[in-house]
Protein backbone atom coordinates (compact mmCIF):
# COMPACT_ATOMS: atom_id res chain seq x y z
CA UNK A 1 0.00 0.00 0.00
CA UNK A 2 1.15 3.59 -1.13
CA UNK A 3 1.48 6.53 1.23
CA UNK A 4 -1.77 8.58 1.70
CA UNK A 5 -4.29 4.94 1.69
CA UNK A 6 -5.38 4.01 4.96
CA UNK A 7 -3.61 2.53 7.59
CA UNK A 8 -3.84 -1.08 7.73
CA UNK A 9 -3.22 -1.46 11.43
CA UNK A 10 -5.59 0.99 12.76
CA UNK A 11 -8.56 -1.33 14.07
CA UNK A 12 -11.53 1.14 14.43
CA UNK A 13 -15.23 0.67 15.73
CA UNK A 14 -16.52 0.08 11.82
CA UNK A 15 -14.07 -2.89 11.23
CA UNK A 16 -16.93 -5.91 11.28
CA UNK A 17 -18.70 -4.24 8.10
CA UNK A 18 -15.84 -2.60 6.71
CA UNK A 19 -17.06 1.01 7.39
CA UNK A 20 -13.83 2.02 9.75
CA UNK A 21 -12.63 3.60 6.00
CA UNK A 22 -14.38 4.79 3.30
CA UNK A 23 -12.81 6.14 -0.15
CA UNK A 24 -13.58 9.31 -1.17
CA UNK A 25 -14.86 7.85 -4.92
CA UNK A 26 -16.56 5.28 -2.94
CA UNK A 27 -14.38 2.55 -3.74
CA UNK A 28 -13.14 -0.50 -1.70
CA UNK A 29 -13.08 -1.59 1.64
CA UNK A 30 -11.72 -3.80 4.57
CA UNK A 31 -13.06 -7.37 4.67
CA UNK A 32 -12.30 -8.83 8.19
CA UNK A 33 -11.14 -12.48 8.46
CA UNK A 34 -14.14 -14.26 10.58
CA UNK A 35 -11.69 -17.08 11.09
CA UNK A 36 -9.53 -18.14 13.31
CA UNK A 37 -5.35 -18.55 12.99
CA UNK A 38 -6.20 -22.07 13.31
CA UNK A 39 -8.63 -22.14 10.40
CA UNK A 40 -6.17 -19.80 8.78
CA UNK A 41 -3.21 -22.20 8.87
CA UNK A 42 -5.18 -25.01 7.79
CA UNK A 43 -6.00 -23.75 4.73
CA UNK A 44 -3.00 -22.17 3.29
CA UNK A 45 -3.22 -21.04 -0.43
CA UNK A 46 -7.14 -21.08 -0.75
CA UNK A 47 -9.54 -18.26 -2.39
CA UNK A 48 -11.01 -16.00 0.19
CA UNK A 49 -7.45 -17.13 3.20
CA UNK A 50 -5.11 -14.94 4.26
CA UNK A 51 -2.02 -17.38 3.83
CA UNK A 52 -0.42 -17.85 0.42
CA UNK A 53 2.28 -20.38 2.37
CA UNK A 54 2.31 -21.82 5.75
CA UNK A 55 2.80 -24.66 7.80
CA UNK A 56 3.29 -25.39 11.66
CA UNK A 57 5.48 -28.33 12.74
CA UNK A 58 6.58 -30.42 16.20
CA UNK A 59 5.34 -29.45 19.33
CA UNK A 60 2.17 -26.83 19.32
CA UNK A 61 -0.87 -26.34 21.89
CA UNK A 62 -3.65 -24.21 20.34
CA UNK A 63 -5.87 -21.88 22.68
CA UNK A 64 -7.77 -18.43 23.11
CA UNK A 65 -10.75 -19.96 20.27
CA UNK A 66 -7.72 -21.13 17.93
CA UNK A 67 -6.28 -17.68 17.84
CA UNK A 68 -2.91 -18.32 20.12
CA UNK A 69 -0.44 -21.27 19.25
CA UNK A 70 2.07 -22.13 21.79
CA UNK A 71 5.00 -23.60 20.44
CA UNK A 72 6.51 -25.64 22.89
CA UNK A 73 10.10 -26.05 23.33
CA UNK A 74 11.29 -29.61 24.11
CA UNK A 75 14.32 -31.30 24.91
CA UNK A 76 13.74 -34.69 23.75
CA UNK A 77 11.72 -34.04 20.94
CA UNK A 78 10.93 -31.79 17.81
CA UNK A 79 10.13 -28.02 19.41
CA UNK A 80 7.17 -26.07 17.82
CA UNK A 81 7.42 -23.97 14.56
CA UNK A 82 5.29 -21.77 12.39
CA UNK A 83 5.40 -20.25 9.01
CA UNK A 84 3.37 -18.32 7.51
CA UNK A 85 3.20 -15.26 4.52
CA UNK A 86 0.45 -13.02 3.38
CA UNK A 87 -1.85 -13.26 0.61
CA UNK A 88 -2.41 -10.20 -2.14
CA UNK A 89 -4.83 -7.53 -0.35
CA UNK A 90 -4.46 -8.67 3.11
CA UNK A 91 -2.85 -7.15 6.29
CA UNK A 92 -2.53 -8.64 9.69
CA UNK A 93 -1.79 -7.58 13.38
CA UNK A 94 0.14 -10.53 16.02
CA UNK A 95 1.69 -10.42 19.37
CA UNK A 96 4.74 -12.62 19.71
CA UNK A 97 5.46 -13.27 23.49
CA UNK A 98 8.17 -15.89 24.45
CA UNK A 99 9.64 -16.75 28.08
CA UNK A 100 13.05 -16.30 27.28
CA UNK A 101 13.66 -12.33 28.69
CA UNK A 102 14.83 -9.60 26.72
CA UNK A 103 14.94 -11.77 23.49
CA UNK A 104 13.26 -9.67 21.17
CA UNK A 105 14.45 -6.50 21.90
CA UNK A 106 18.08 -7.71 22.12
CA UNK A 107 17.16 -9.60 17.81
CA UNK A 108 15.47 -6.47 16.71
CA UNK A 109 18.22 -5.12 14.02
CA UNK A 110 16.22 -2.00 13.39
CA UNK A 111 16.89 0.93 15.74
CA UNK A 112 13.34 2.05 16.58
CA UNK A 113 9.61 0.18 16.42
CA UNK A 114 8.49 1.14 13.17
CA UNK A 115 9.57 1.56 9.78
CA UNK A 116 7.99 3.70 7.07
CA UNK A 117 9.69 2.98 3.78
CA UNK A 118 8.13 6.42 2.19
CA UNK A 119 10.28 8.59 4.80
CA UNK A 120 13.56 9.42 4.41
CA UNK A 121 13.91 9.28 8.52
CA UNK A 122 12.94 5.66 7.74
CA UNK A 123 12.46 4.47 11.63
CA UNK A 124 9.41 6.12 13.32
CA UNK A 125 7.46 5.66 17.02
CA UNK A 126 4.37 6.97 15.18
CA UNK A 127 1.47 3.82 15.21
CA UNK A 128 0.07 5.50 11.99
CA UNK A 129 3.02 4.43 10.16
CA UNK A 130 3.85 0.55 8.67
CA UNK A 131 4.92 -1.66 8.67
CA UNK A 132 4.85 -1.96 12.05
CA UNK A 133 6.85 -3.50 14.19
CA UNK A 134 6.79 -2.89 18.17
CA UNK A 135 9.24 -4.92 21.43
CA UNK A 136 9.27 -5.09 24.67
CA UNK A 137 11.54 -2.74 25.97
CA UNK A 138 14.33 -4.36 28.33
CA UNK A 139 12.96 -6.54 31.19
CA UNK A 140 14.84 -4.44 34.06
CA UNK A 141 17.69 -5.40 36.02
CA UNK A 142 17.04 -9.26 37.07
CA UNK A 143 15.55 -9.74 33.52
CA UNK A 144 12.88 -11.66 34.76
CA UNK A 145 10.17 -10.87 32.43
CA UNK A 146 8.56 -12.18 29.26
CA UNK A 147 10.00 -10.25 26.12
CA UNK A 148 6.58 -9.19 23.88
CA UNK A 149 6.54 -8.35 20.15
CA UNK A 150 3.77 -6.73 18.22
CA UNK A 151 4.12 -6.71 14.18
CA UNK A 152 2.05 -6.01 11.78
CA UNK A 153 2.47 -7.25 8.24
CA UNK A 154 0.85 -6.81 4.47
CA UNK A 155 0.97 -8.60 1.10
CA UNK A 156 4.09 -10.47 0.51
CA UNK A 157 5.77 -10.11 4.10
CA UNK A 158 5.92 -13.26 6.54
CA UNK A 159 6.49 -14.29 10.01
CA UNK A 160 9.08 -17.42 10.42
CA UNK A 161 9.75 -18.85 13.74
CA UNK A 162 11.26 -22.31 15.36
CA UNK A 163 12.22 -22.29 18.51
CA UNK A 164 15.10 -24.72 18.76
CA UNK A 165 16.08 -24.72 15.28
CA UNK A 166 14.44 -28.31 14.62
CA UNK A 167 13.21 -27.89 11.29
CA UNK A 168 15.50 -27.04 7.92
CA UNK A 169 12.30 -25.26 6.20
CA UNK A 170 11.37 -23.03 9.03
CA UNK A 171 14.26 -19.50 9.91
CA UNK A 172 14.55 -19.78 13.52
CA UNK A 173 13.16 -15.93 14.06
CA UNK A 174 12.40 -13.93 10.49
CA UNK A 175 9.86 -11.01 10.82
CA UNK A 176 9.68 -9.78 7.07
CA UNK A 177 8.38 -6.63 6.11
CA UNK A 178 8.90 -4.86 2.85
CA UNK A 179 11.72 -6.97 2.11
CA UNK A 180 13.08 -5.79 5.39
CA UNK A 181 14.34 -8.37 8.08
CA UNK A 182 13.39 -6.85 11.20
CA UNK A 183 14.92 -9.48 14.13
CA UNK A 184 18.52 -11.20 14.04
CA UNK A 185 17.88 -15.32 12.90
CA UNK A 186 18.10 -16.94 16.51
CA UNK A 187 15.99 -19.40 17.80
CA UNK A 188 14.04 -18.31 21.14
CA UNK A 189 14.78 -21.96 22.99
CA UNK A 190 12.26 -20.82 25.27
CA UNK A 191 8.23 -21.28 24.74
CA UNK A 192 6.51 -18.79 21.84
CA UNK A 193 3.07 -17.79 21.98
CA UNK A 194 2.13 -16.37 18.64
CA UNK A 195 -1.61 -14.55 18.79
CA UNK A 196 -3.59 -13.15 15.99
CA UNK A 197 -5.83 -9.69 16.85
CA UNK A 198 -6.95 -9.51 13.28
CA UNK A 199 -6.39 -10.66 9.78
CA UNK A 200 -8.68 -8.50 6.66
CA UNK A 201 -8.60 -7.92 3.48
CA UNK A 202 -8.66 -4.84 1.26
CA UNK A 203 -11.22 -5.43 -1.66
CA UNK A 204 -10.91 -2.84 -4.21
CA UNK A 205 -13.70 -4.03 -6.23
CA UNK A 206 -16.29 -2.96 -3.50
CA UNK A 207 -18.79 0.24 -4.18
CA UNK A 208 -20.57 1.67 -2.06
CA UNK A 209 -23.42 3.62 -2.61
CA UNK A 210 -23.58 7.51 -3.49
CA UNK A 211 -25.82 8.32 0.05
CA UNK A 212 -23.02 5.96 2.40
CA UNK A 213 -19.94 7.99 1.06
CA UNK A 214 -19.10 10.62 3.74
CA UNK A 215 -18.07 14.57 3.21
CA UNK A 216 -14.40 14.77 4.19
CA UNK A 217 -13.49 17.70 6.33
CA UNK A 218 -10.78 19.64 4.16
CA UNK A 219 -8.51 20.21 7.53
CA UNK A 220 -9.02 16.85 8.64
CA UNK A 221 -8.31 14.53 5.54
CA UNK A 222 -8.37 11.06 7.04
CA UNK A 223 -6.33 9.67 4.46
CA UNK A 224 -3.25 12.36 4.33
CA UNK A 225 -3.86 12.81 8.36
CA UNK A 226 -4.47 9.88 9.76
CA UNK A 227 -5.56 10.21 13.85
CA UNK A 228 -3.38 8.23 16.37
CA UNK A 229 -5.29 9.12 19.10
CA UNK A 230 -8.33 6.64 18.74
CA UNK A 231 -11.28 6.80 21.14
CA UNK A 232 -12.31 3.06 20.85
CA UNK A 233 -15.88 1.40 20.61
CA UNK A 234 -17.42 -0.58 23.35
CA UNK A 235 -15.26 -3.90 23.46
CA UNK A 236 -12.10 -2.85 21.90
CA UNK A 237 -9.05 -1.72 23.74
CA UNK A 238 -6.26 0.75 22.66
CA UNK A 239 -3.27 -0.57 22.70
CA UNK A 240 0.05 1.56 21.39
CA UNK A 241 -2.23 3.52 19.20
CA UNK A 242 -4.40 0.65 17.79
CA UNK A 243 -7.87 -0.29 18.57
CA UNK A 244 -7.83 -3.80 18.69
CA UNK A 245 -10.60 -6.46 19.85
CA UNK A 246 -10.49 -7.29 23.47
CA UNK A 247 -9.57 -11.06 23.94
CA UNK A 248 -11.91 -13.03 25.74
CA UNK A 249 -9.94 -14.16 28.75
CA UNK A 250 -12.44 -17.14 29.55
CA UNK A 251 -11.18 -19.11 26.73
CA UNK A 252 -7.52 -19.11 28.22
CA UNK A 253 -6.52 -21.89 30.28
CA UNK A 254 -2.71 -20.67 30.36
CA UNK A 255 -2.57 -18.03 33.09
CA UNK A 256 0.12 -16.67 31.24
CA UNK A 257 -1.98 -16.20 28.18
CA UNK A 258 -4.60 -13.97 30.62
CA UNK A 259 -2.11 -10.94 30.66
CA UNK A 260 -2.76 -7.78 29.18
CA UNK A 261 -2.50 -8.56 25.08
CA UNK A 262 1.02 -5.77 24.87
CA UNK A 263 1.25 -3.55 27.40
CA UNK A 264 4.89 -1.57 27.63
CA UNK A 265 3.83 0.14 30.72
CA UNK A 266 3.65 -3.25 32.88
CA UNK A 267 6.94 -4.39 31.43
CA UNK A 268 9.16 -1.53 32.28
CA UNK A 269 11.04 -1.12 35.44
CA UNK A 270 11.37 2.28 37.01
CA UNK A 271 14.66 3.93 38.11
CA UNK A 272 13.26 4.19 41.41
CA UNK A 273 12.48 0.75 41.86
CA UNK A 274 15.54 -0.64 40.54
CA UNK A 275 17.83 1.64 43.50
CA UNK A 276 15.34 0.28 46.50
CA UNK A 277 16.01 -3.37 45.31
CA UNK A 278 19.44 -2.93 44.75
CA UNK A 279 19.92 -0.69 48.47
CA UNK A 280 17.66 -3.93 49.66
CA UNK A 281 19.95 -6.60 48.42
CA UNK A 282 23.13 -4.65 49.77
CA UNK A 283 21.36 -4.61 53.27
CA UNK A 284 21.13 -8.31 53.27
CA UNK A 285 24.44 -8.90 52.22
CA UNK A 286 26.05 -6.43 55.15
CA UNK A 287 23.60 -8.29 57.68
CA UNK A 288 24.68 -11.72 56.30
CA UNK A 289 28.52 -10.71 57.07
CA UNK A 290 27.83 -9.48 60.41
CA UNK A 291 26.48 -12.73 61.72
CA UNK A 292 28.95 -14.72 60.01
Amino acid sequence: MATGEPNPFQFTAGFRNGLDYIPEDGSGRFQIFTGSLKVAMDNIGKTGYPFTQGWYQGSTTWSNGDNTIKLNEESRLNGGSIHFKLARGWSCLFQLRTTNSDFFDDQLIEEGFTYDPNQESGVSSDPSRYPYVMVSEDDGFFGNADSYALIGLMEGDYLSLDVDADFADTAQLRVRIDGVDYFDNTKPNEDVWVKMYFMRYWDSNYQFEPDEIPITDPITDPITDPIVDTICADGYELQNGICVLKQDQDQDQDQDQDEDPFDLDDIEVSEIAILATLTLAGYVVILAVRNR
